[in-house]
């Protein structure tokens, strides 16, 4: 499968099939939940002879940000929504979620891009194995295990499932936290589009086509649905009748989650509190603490792997 996909600004060119190669050899227990890349390239306007490279020298043209062509090739996966079961469903996001974590922690890489059609599965021994695919966007991390400053301003991620914070203009950096958002925003689309029997992706409702118009409509419709639970029923409301467990055991405690993390984010800018920490809303968006609302225990932890938020 040939995937194009393009980034606006100076971002780096996500990890090529080197890179990939030793982010595996950090992390060699999770090759299985990474995508079998055999070519990848990346490629600039004038690399590739637009015509737009012809009018840099007109007044309007500083203000246009330029862009890079990333092009990948890889194995063909499956859908989500090819599932047999919500169950399955559920098995597949953990091998997904740990797996970022992993890639982030020790691998030393932030997705930064995480959607509905980032998380596939394939089948091994009949059993669903989940891969975090499209790596293309990817940053790897400096020596302050962050995202480079050269990447960290320019907006990364699907409107959708993109962070609440991100939204703002300028976007502030693209921190762990805000993946693990994207995360919560996969299980409240699935829920609500998902139909395994048939597989197949229902159509998307009213309320949440609202989710995908300009980014300040988004922002202010994600404020809502994370701090209003008017709002938020409301979404819930659509959720398919298979997924009603999920909602309970899942969605709801990460709903609770979300919502003090980003009311304790909004109560430290209205006035400081000392020792606050933006990177994990004052320590309550973490792995670990979205691994404790869904009730669930980290699998394969190498006793020599130091933990992370």
């Amino acid at each position: 499968m040939m995937k194009l996909s393009r980034s606006a600004g100076p971002l780096s060119p996500g990890l090529s099939k080197r890179q990939l190669a030793t982010l595996l050899e950090r992390i060699p227990e999770w090759k299985n939940h990474f995508p079998e890349l055999s070519f990848s390239a990346t490629y600039t306007a004038k690399q590739l002879g637009l015509p737009r490279c012809n009018f840099q020298t007109l007044v309007d043209f500083q203000r246009y940000e330029e862009c890079q062509l990333h092009a990948l090739c890889m194995k063909m996966y499956q859908k989500l929504w090819e599932l047999n079961s919500v169950e399955e469903f559920m098995e597949v996001f953990i091998d997904c979620l740990e797996c970022h974590y992993h890639a982030y922690t020790t691998g030393k890489a932030l997705h930064r891009d995480l959607s509905e059609n980032n998380l596939m599965f394939k089948r091994r021994e009949e059993r669903p194995c989940g891969i975090l695919n499209d790596w293309d966007l990817t940053s790897l991390l400096d020596h302050a295990g962050e995202v480079p400053v050269s990447n960290a301003r320019h907006r990364t991620g699907t409107l959708p499932f993109m962070a609440f914070d991100l939204l703002e203009k300028p976007p502030p950096p693209h921190l762990y936290r805000h993946d693990l958002e994207s995360f919560f925003y996969i299980l409240v689309w699935a829920a609500i589009h998902y139909d395994f029997k048939k597989k197949c992706r229902r159509n998307t409702p009213r309320e949440l086509k609202l989710w995908n118009k300009a980014a300040d409509d988004v922002r202010a419709e994600k404020w809502s649905f994370l701090t209003d639970v008017v709002a938020r029923d409301q979404i819930f409301a659509y959720i398919r009748k298979e997924f009603h467990g999920l909602r309970d055991q899942w969605l709801l405690p990460l709903s609770d989650l979300f919502y003090h993390g980003h009311i304790s984010s909004n109560m430290n800018r209205r006035s400081p509190i000392p020792g606050y920490d933006n990177a994990t809303l004052g320590g309550l968006i973490t792995f670990d603490t979205f691994m404790a609302a869904i009730r669930r225990t980290p699998r394969k932890f190498p006793s020599t792997i130091a933990r992370a938020p």
